[in-house]
């Protein structure tokens, strides 16, 4: 759409051609009322030069030249429309200064205002809105065909021949025909474009009309869609209804053939008996789970070789197996055989004598040198977390054993004797070195003593000898 400011006067100049073209002061085309289901809508004539559009023009309001146009709209949005509301001239349009603006509609039904002392061209079947209420501009055909002739460009003209030889009348005669025919080939050109700009105008009116028709089937399916999940709601809902009632009448038919109300009653009586032996069982079942979870829970404490003592020994692949008696004797082993004779054995049995098998826990994770470690059974020294009640008193210490690099948590009282952290360790005291802060420490010191605290390492090396 193309605009441009408002030159000349307000309502629009005319020129001497607009004044003597055949069509001054006759119709052009005419604002038919959009949006009313009307078979006949109202239509107001638009004439050639400059009308005023306005609701209820007075006198002395618009020039001699200009066209009063008074759109007349039954309802109240006809008050909408100002007395000056635009100008139409010819095909080009511009508010008046209006109090509810004017605007256009694209084919989206998009609108755009018209902004004052602007100028905006009119097409044929463009709709424009005064106010609130819309109309469509529709060209009269012959307006429309003439200012399609006087919108298209002539042809350029032909450039003149030169001057043929005086001499050659053939070829001058031959120059001549060609002229000819290139001015009847451009004649024929334009009107393959007019007849090209016509059928595309149709093209485009009937995308129009398609396009609304689109529209309307759209608005047919939706509705449809909302009554079709509409009527699925009152079907599923009339099938429940029927479900309950056919529940309802089985169970008449089943009381009747259960005969008097005496009857029903001992059935009743029968069916409370029964639930009754029913319970008793589940609580009898209940209580032979518990026992048996309370006998395996039992038997998963006690020591896996004496099954007398509770297990209190972790291994260093992680597992409690044994009690502190039974480690004991596991390391010890079988007792040693007596020599032959004098008690001096012959060399070839002692080369032939297999090497003794390390113990292994029922992982198969030997432990024969390993360290092991014990809880011990005063509290100065725990070998796992002690309960919340007297947590605070203890401190976690680490035992790092030396050169393997193993290391063994202990929780330990600040009055703890380093020979009760010796004992949890290992069941042979004597064999066990322990250092800390690079001195070794004694037996009968406190930890106290060496400035031991919570999170301190204090190294150890067990000698086999």
């Amino acid at each position: 759409m193309q605009t441009q400011p408002i030159d000349g006067d307000f309502y629009g100049d005319f020129d001497d051609d607009d004044r003597a073209s055949e069509f001054f002061g006759q119709e052009v085309g005419h604002l038919v009322l959009e949006d009313t289901a009307a078979p006949d809508p109202p239509r107001f004539a638009i004439r050639k030069g400059a009308n005023d559009i306005g609701r209820r023009h007075q006198e002395g309001l618009f020039p001699v030249d200009g066209h009063r146009v008074d759109l007349l709209v039954e309802g109240d949005s006809s008050l909408t429309i100002s007395r000056k509301h635009a100008i139409i001239r010819d095909i080009e349009t511009w508010d008046a200064g209006s109090g509810n603006g004017t605007c256009f509609a694209n084919r989206d039904n998009r609108e755009k205002p018209l902004k004052l002392g602007v100028r905006y061209d009119l097409s044929d079947g463009c709709i424009i809105r005064f106010g609130s209420v819309r109309f469509r501009f529709v060209m009269v055909p012959a307006f429309k065909q003439w200012l399609d002739s006087r919108l298209m460009p002539s042809p350029p003209p032909m450039p003149h021949p030169p001057p043929p030889p005086a001499a050659s009348g053939a070829v001058f005669e031959l120059e001549r025909l060609r002229a000819e025919d290139a001015c009847s080939t451009v004649a024929q050109l334009t009107e393959t474009i007019r007849v090209k700009d016509s059928e595309l105008q149709r093209h485009v009116a009937d995308k129009k009309a398609n396009a609304a028709l689109l529209t309307v089937k759209d608005n047919t399916i939706t509705s449809l869609k909302q009554d079709n999940a509409a009527h699925r709601t009152r079907i599923v809902k009339l099938e429940q209804q029927i479900a309950t009632l056919e529940r309802e009448r089985l169970t008449d038919e089943r009381l009747r053939q259960c005969g008097s109300a005496a009857e029903i009653e001992c059935l009743m009586g029968r069916a409370d008996e029964e639930m009754g032996r029913l319970a008793g069982f589940k609580r009898r079942a209940e209580a032979l789970h518990d026992e048996k979870r309370r006998e395996e829970e039992e038997s998963d404490r006690m020591c896996l070789a004496c099954k007398g003592r509770e297990k209190t020994v972790t291994l260093p692949c992680g597992h409690v197996c044994y009690c502190r008696e039974c480690y004991r004797r596991i390391l010890l082993g079988p007792p040693e055989r007596p020599a032959d004779g004098d008690g001096n054995g012959d060399d070839e049995d002692e080369e032939m004598a297999e090497e003794p098998v390390p113990p292994r826990c029922f992982c198969k994770t030997p432990f024969y040198d390993v360290l092991p470690t014990f809880s011990n059974d005063g509290d100065y020294v725990l070998t796992r977390p002690p309960p919340r009640g007297v947590r605070t008193a203890y401190m976690r210490v680490r035992i790092k054993e030396s050169p393997t690099g193993r290391q063994v948590p202990l929780w330990v009282r600040r009055e703890s004797l380093v020979l009760h952290v010796k004992a949890a360790l290992y069941h042979d005291i004597s064999k066990i070195h322990l250092i800390f802060g690079g001195k070794t420490i004694s037996d009968e010191l406190l930890l106290a003593e060496y400035g031991v605290l919570g999170g301190s390492t204090i190294h150890m090396i067990v000698t086999r000898w």
